[in-house]
C-alpha cells in the first residue's frame, strides 16, 4: 500500500485538487434549488407521496433513466441510514424532512455527480497510461481536474457528468480491446456502453466507436467485414443493447409516450431555444466560442494537429480517441439548439489527445536543445523553468475561469433576497405572477403563484401571454434579466415580447430591483406593482383576439383558467365573465367551466343569464345537484318561488346528503310561515347530520316546536 502511494502521489494529489474544487460551494442555493436537477425531480416521483407503494414509472423520456433510478437508490440508503441512526423513524417523517428542508438530499445529490465526475479522472489517467505512459496520463489528469467545464457541472443534478464518465469507461475497454480481444473486455465495453445510452441518447454513438474501433484492427476490407461478425463483437452490441432496456423498461412499455416526448426532443434541437445568437452557426459555436473557453486556444489547435497526425501515421490507438469527438461534434453542430454542456462528453477525451500532443511537442523541444551547441539549454534550471512556463501557460486559463466561477457561488442570490423580501412585505395568500426564472416557494402555501406562460423555442407562440394588462390585478410580479436578456439578443423579432418589459417600466410601479454585485450573484430581478388608480374593470376584447388561431389552445385554456380563479377570488367579476366566455367558446361542452360563469353571472346579478347557462350546463350533464341549487336561487332572485321549491326539491331527490338544498328550503319555508312544510324538511334534514352532533340537536328542538302534536 505505501509503494502504491509513493508511486501515485502525484495522481492522489491531483484527485484532491479536483474533488476538492468540485465539493468547494456544493450547498450553493440551499435551501432553494436553482438548477434543473431532472434526476432527482423525477427520481423523488417514485416514492409515489400520497399512495402507497413505491411507482417506478418515470413518464418522462426526454432523457433516460439510469440517472432517475440512481438517485432513487441513493435515496433509500439515505432513508435507510437515516433510519438506522433514529433520524428518520419512518418513511413519511423521511419524506416530511425533504418538503420542509431538502438540503441534505440535495448535496448528496449533487456529490454524486461528483464522484462520477472525480471517476472521471482516474479513467482517463489509466486509459492514457496503458497506451502512452504515465507522464502524459498525469498531464491529461491535471488538466481535466482543473477543467472549468467539468468543476461547473459537478456542482449540478445532471445526466451530462455521468454520461461523460461512461464514454470514457466504453472508451478504455474499446482501446483494451485493440491489444486484447478477450471476452471480459468485450463484455465491459458493451456493459459501459449500454450505460452511456441509459443515461444520455446519444451515448449510443460509442456503438459506432466500438464497430469503427474493431475495424481498424484489420488490414483490409474483406477482413473488417469478418471481424464485424465475430461472435464476441456481437455478445457486445447485444450486451449493450440488454442493459439500456433493463434500465429503461418503460421505453417498451409506454413507446407512444417515449415516441412522443423523443420526437419533441428532436423537434427542439432542430429549432433551437430562445437566446440562441443567430449571427454565428452552431458547430462555429462550438469550434469557435465553446472550445477554447473550456480547453484554451492552445490546447484546442495542438489537439487539432494531433488528431491530424494520428490519421496521416494510421496510429490506431489514436484514431479510436478522435472518433468519438469527431462524431459527436458533427452531430450536435448541426442542431440549432446549443448549449456548453452538449460538449462536456467530448472535452476529457480532447484534453486526453491535447496532452499527448502537448507531451509529444515537449520531446521534440527537448531533442531540439539536446542538438543546440550553448550548456545554457542543457542546463536543469533551464529545462525546469521551461517546464514550469509550459505548466503556466496550459494552467492559467483553467485556474481563472474557475476563481471566477466558484468565487461568487457563495454568494446570497438575488432570488433568496428577493424571496425574504416578499416574506417579510407581502401579506400572506397575495397573488404574484413569475416569469420562468422568478422567484420560487416550494412546498409552500403562503403565496399564490401564478406561473406566466413561457416557451424555451417557438416562443413567439407565447407573445399573447406577455401583455402587462393580464396582470393588473395581481399582488406582484417578478421579471427577470435571465428572458429579458435572451429577447433583447432579438429585437426586432421579440418586439413584443419587449413592450411587456417596457410597459412595466414606465407604467408599473417598481418595488424593488435587484442586481448582482460584488454582495450577491444570480439574475437581475425587477419586482413590480400596478397602481390601483389605473385599474380597469374589463379587458379590452382585443387582448383575447391574440390568441385566436393560436396552436397552443390546451396552454391558453389553463392560462384563463388559473386567472379566472384569482380574479374570482379578488371579486373581478366582469373580467371573470370575459375569460369564461373565452374559454367556452371553444371548449363549448365545457361544463365546469360553464358551471363558472353561471356562478359569476349570479353574482353579478345576471340571473336570467345565469339560468340559462345552467340550462346548457344541465343538457351537457343532467346529473349535477350542485348547478339546481343554484338555479333555484336564481329562481328565487327572481321571485320565481313555486319554481325554485321544485328545483330544491328535485336537487334532493338527486343527492339527498347534499346539506344546501334542505338549508334552502328551510329558509324559504321559514320566511313563508310554511309551518307543517318546515316541519317535513326539518325532519328529512335531521335525517342526514351526524346523530351527536350540534346541528343535530339544533334541528331536533326546532322541529319539537313545530311538531303539530304539541299542546301549546
Amino acid at each position: 500500500m505505501k509503494k502504491i502511494f509513493q508511486d501515485n502521489i502525484l495522481l492522489f494529489f491531483i484527485i484532491f485538487i479536483g474533488t476538492l474544487l468540485r465539493v468547494w460551494h456544493i450547498n450553493w442555493g440551499l435551501p432553494d434549488l436553482y438548477e434543473e436537477a431532472m434526476p432527482l425531480s423525477i427520481s423523488w416521483r417514485f416514492w409515489n407521496i400520497g399512495a402507497t407503494g413505491y411507482q417506478f414509472d418515470p413518464n418522462f423520456f426526454t432523457y433516460p433513466a439510469f440517472t432517475f433510478y440512481l438517485q432513487f437508490l441513493i435515496q433509500n440508503i439515505h432513508y435507510l441510514i437515516g433510519n438506522i441512526f433514529g433520524v428518520y423513524p419512518g418513511i413519511a417523517s423521511f419524506l416530511q424532512a425533504f418538503e420542509q428542508d431538502s438540503s441534505s438530499v440535495i448535496i448528496i445529490a449533487r456529490l454524486t455527480t461528483v464522484l462520477f465526475d472525480v471517476a472521471t479522472i482516474i479513467i482517463a489517467y489509466k486509459l492514457i497510461s496503458s497506451i502512452i505512459d504515465k507522464r502524459t496520463s498525469l498531464l491529461a489528469a491535471s488538466l481535466l481536474a482543473l477543467n472549468p467545464l467539468h468543476v461547473k457541472q459537478a456542482h449540478f443534478i445532471n445526466v451530462d457528468t455521468p454520461l461523460t464518465f461512461f464514454v470514457i469507461l466504453s472508451l478504455y475497454f474499446i482501446i483494451k480491446l485493440m491489444r486484447e480481444q478477450s471476452l471480459r473486455n468485450y463484455i465491459g465495453a458493451g456493459i459501459s456502453i449500454g450505460l452511456a445510452a441509459s443515461t444520455k441518447y446519444n451515448g449510443a454513438i460509442l456503438l459506432v466507436v466500438l464497430l469503427i474501433a474493431q475495424m481498424l484492427r484489420s488490414d483490409s476490407i474483406r477482413n473488417s467485414i469478418k471481424i464485424l461478425t465475430q461472435p464476441r463483437l456481437l455478445i457486445s452490441v447485444i450486451t449493450s443493447i440488454v442493459v439500456f432496456i433493463l434500465w429503461n423498461p418503460y421505453i417498451i412499455l409506454r413507446m407512444n409516450k417515449f415516441l412522443s416526448d423523443f420526437g419533441e426532443v428532436q423537434r427542439h434541437m432542430e429549432v433551437g431555444h430562445l437566446g440562441v445568437d443567430q449571427t454565428i452557426s452552431t458547430f462555429d459555436y462550438y469550434l469557435l466560442e465553446a472550445l477554447p473557453a473550456y480547453l484554451s486556444w492552445i490546447l484546442l489547435i495542438v489537439c487539432c494537429v494531433t488528431i491530424y497526425f494520428f490519421f496521416k501515421k494510421k496510429e490506431a490507438n489514436g484514431i479510436v480517441l478522435a472518433i468519438f469527438p469527431i462524431l459527436y461534434l458533427i452531430i450536435i453542430g448541426r442542431w440549432e439548439m446549443r448549449a456548453d454542456r452538449y460538449i462536456f462528453p467530448a472535452i476529457p477525451i480532447l484534453i486526453l489527445i491535447g496532452s499527448i500532443g502537448v507531451m509529444r511537442l515537449w520531446d521534440i523541444f527537448q531533442k531540439y536543445l539536446s542538438n543546440q551547441p550553448s550548456i545554457i539549454y542543457q542546463s536543469k534550471i533551464f529545462k525546469t523553468s521551461a517546464v514550469i512556463i509550459g505548466l503556466f501557460i496550459l494552467l492559467i486559463q483553467p485556474v481563472v475561469s474557475n476563481y471566477k466561477y466558484l468565487q461568487p457561488l457563495g454568494l446570497p442570490d438575488t432570488r433568496a433576497i428577493a424571496k425574504k423580501w416578499i416574506n417579510d412585505n407581502l401579506p400572506l395568500g397575495s397573488v404574484i405572477a413569475t416569469g420562468p426564472y422568478g422567484v420560487e416557494f416550494p412546498g409552500e402555501n403562503r403565496y399564490v403563484m401564478f406561473r406566466i406562460p413561457y416557451l424555451s423555442y417557438e416562443t413567439e407562440l407565447a407573445a399573447p401571454f406577455y401583455d402587462a394588462r393580464w396582470y393588473e390585478d395581481l399582488d406582484l410580479l417578478i421579471t427577470s434579466d435571465y428572458d429579458y436578456g435572451r429577447f433583447q439578443m432579438e429585437p426586432k423579432r421579440y418586439i413584443d415580447f419587449l413592450g411587456y418589459y417596457d410597459t412595466l417600466r414606465t407604467c408599473w410601479k417598481s418595488t424593488l430591483t435587484l442586481q448582482p454585485d460584488k454582495d450577491k450573484t444570480g439574475p437581475t430581478l425587477w419586482l413590480y406593482t400596478y397602481p390601483d388608480s389605473l385599474t380597469r374593470s374589463k379587458f379590452d376584447p382585443s387582448m383575447f383576439e391574440r390568441f385566436h388561431d393560436n396552436p397552443e389552445s390546451t396552454r391558453i385554456s389553463n392560462f384563463l383558467k388559473d386567472l379566472n380563479t384569482i380574479l374570482y377570488k379578488k371579486g373581478k367579476l366582469e373580467k371573470c365573465e370575459q375569460i369564461l366566455n373565452e374559454i367556452l367558446i371553444v371548449e363549448v361542452e365545457n361544463v365546469t367551466v360553464r358551471n363558472q360563469l353561471a356562478q359569476v353571472l349570479f353574482d353579478r346579478g345576471e340571473y336570467e343569464q345565469t339560468l340559462g347557462h345552467l340550462g346548457l350546463s344541465i343538457q351537457h350533464k343532467p346529473e349535477q345537484p350542485h348547478a339546481y341549487v343554484l338555479a333555484g336561487r336564481s329562481l328565487l332572485k327572481l321571485n320565481k318561488v313555486p319554481e325554485a321549491e321544485g328545483v330544491f326539491h328535485k336537487t334532493i331527490m338527486m343527492d339527498n346528503q347534499l346539506e344546501t338544498p334542505y338549508l334552502e328550503l328551510i329558509q324559504l319555508y321559514t320566511v313563508q310561515k310554511e309551518k307543517l312544510k318546515l316541519f317535513d324538511i326539518l325532519k328529512r334534514y335531521l335525517a342526514i347530520l351526524p346523530p351527536k352532533s350540534q346541528k343535530a340537536s339544533e334541528i331536533k328542538k326546532q322541529i319539537e316546536e313545530l311538531d303539530p302534536r304539541r299542546k301549546n
